[in-house]
């Protein structure tokens, strides 16, 4: 999973190991607070992240796995 943000093109990226709901589950929440921390780190409030912080968009994009050749 990875994403670039559109203000100055930072690149961010995890890798997700193959399994279950669990393993996305954390790593939307490791993306969460990363950006939590950038928007603290700008001295902004912790308390306004959930209202003027900034939008996240997720693209899930399974297309490599459909092109796996199976025998």
């Amino acid at each position: 999973m990875g994403g670039v943000r559109y203000n100055d093109k930072k690149r961010v990226c995890f890798f997700i190991e193959k399994g279950n709901s669990d393993i996305f589950y954390e790593q939307l929440i490791q993306l969460n607070e990363f950006v939590k921390s950038e928007w603290i780190e700008q001295e902004k409030k912790e308390s306004d992240f959930q209202t003027l912080g900034p939008k996240i968009l997720i693209i899930l994009d399974n297309a490599s796995y459909h092109k796996i050749l199976r025998f």
